[in-house]
């Protein structure tokens, strides 16, 4: 005789992948407690399976399975009530049942059913006595299917740990997988446009080239590093977000990473005109921090700045505040409106749509740019005014 939906039933318990799994406390626990609050010499949770009865945890008694059909819990998980059976040689259901007429002798026998929230029993938190006994009160019937409960619950638990694992294990897998796209990405296309990128500069250098040739292997030469440009950009930020771009940490002087960004755009901003000044404070204390991480943060910003200021000034400066190292880049550019300062940091952000489509770019710099100095242990803040420029300030903790 079978409960209702015995199939729905069945496929719950394999859903808990309880079955034929080593003890655990949190279940021992419970039934001891069972055996110990109604003073039987016998308890277990049990788990009905399709042809046995399997006990996940048992006190009292040797083994761990008996067939189904011999089982008193098979009775139990029929209805949502517990189950006494005072005498079971009294019982027709049981008497002549082997586990009456041979060891373990059973006589006495109460269960709670083991109720999920959907409805299905999967088996029972069980007392057994060898000797009969009267029947339980309703308060003793409340007691033991509140342990049940609490085993339910346990039950609940166990399951979701284990869906956690799992979904963590998959993440894992997925990160991995990602990572390896990323390396196999990086190769594939970076080496092509490298190359694209190193003949068209052969032919502009030809002297055996028209000029009208050189120009157009120039206007490739410029195309494909923007497309270089983008591509690194791209990669990085994916690498960034799936975990798989490599920080370092080691404590070095921050002057000579800044010094060494700012030199960069000397030469450019000469060109439009901007004036770039650079001040460094005479005791900076070190950073733990990846210096060529960090020039990659601090050459977005000042790119940006220059790219984004059509006249006045860029200063850059190397200061200490409150223990923190502050690395600022201010600018007289065109600012960034205010309902736009939340999003800067978002990928293919850059200040408004405006912005973007007046001096284009990925819209990816910024993006990285935190996400590299949060993995150095710090931030970047950001303030700006339209059409009085911005300051962008890296902010690291000293070693």
């Amino acid at each position: 005789m079978f409960s209702i939906d015995e199939e729905g039933r069945l496929a719950a318990l394999r859903e808990y992948a309880i079955m034929d799994t080593p003890p655990e406390a949190a279940f021992d626990r419970i039934v001891a407690l069972a055996a110990d609050l109604f003073d039987a010499p016998i308890a277990a949770m049990t788990l009905i399976d399709s042809d046995r009865q399997w006990m996940k945890s048992i006190v009292g008694l040797d083994g761990n399975e008996t067939p189904r059909e011999h089982a008193f819990c098979r009775y139990t998980i029929l209805g949502d009530e517990v189950l006494v059976v005072p005498d079971a040689e009294q019982d027709d259901r049981f008497r002549d049942n082997p586990l009456v007429l041979e060891d373990p002798n059973i006589r006495f026998y109460a269960g709670a059913p083991l109720r999920l929230r959907s409805g299905h029993r999967l088996g029972a938190l069980c007392v057994i006595d060898r000797t009969p006994r009267a029947p339980l009160s309703e308060v003793e019937k409340r007691r033991l299917q509140t342990l049940a409960n609490v085993v339910v619950n346990e039950m609940d638990l166990r399951l979701m740990a284990e869906r956690y694992a799992m979904a963590t294990r998959r993440a894992e897998a997925a990160t991995e997988a990602k990572s390896e796209f990323l390396a196999n990405m990086t190769h594939e296309l970076r080496t092509p446009l490298t190359s694209v990128i190193g003949f068209n500069a052969l032919l502009a250098a030809s002297p055996d080239l028209p000029e009208r040739e050189k120009g157009m292997a120039l206007k490739a030469k410029t195309a494909s590093e923007k497309l270089l440009t983008i591509v690194n950009d791209v990669l990085d930020l994916a690498k960034l977000e799936a975990g798989a771009a490599e920080v370092g940490g080691e404590p070095i002087d921050v002057g000579p990473v800044v010094r060494s960004a700012v030199e960069l755009f000397t030469e450019r901003a000469a060109e439009k005109g901007l004036a770039l000044h650079l001040h460094v404070a005479d005791v900076l204390p070190r950073a733990a921090v990846d210096p060529a991480r960090l020039r990659q943060v601090l050459v977005n910003l000042i790119g940006n700045a220059v790219k984004f200021t059509a006249k006045g000034e860029i200063a850059v400066s190397a200061s200490v505040s409150g223990g923190e190292i502050q690395l600022a880049v201010r600018d007289t550019g065109v600012g960034i409106p205010e309902q736009n300062l939340g999003r800067v940091f978002e990928r293919f952000e850059q200040g408004g749509a405006a912005i973007s489509r007046e001096f284009g770019g990925t819209g990816l710099g910024l993006a990285i740019s935190e996400r590299l100095a949060r993995q150095m242990g710090g931030e970047i803040t950001v303030e700006s005014k339209v059409g009085h420029g911005s300051t962008f300030t890296v902010i690291l903790p000293a070693a």
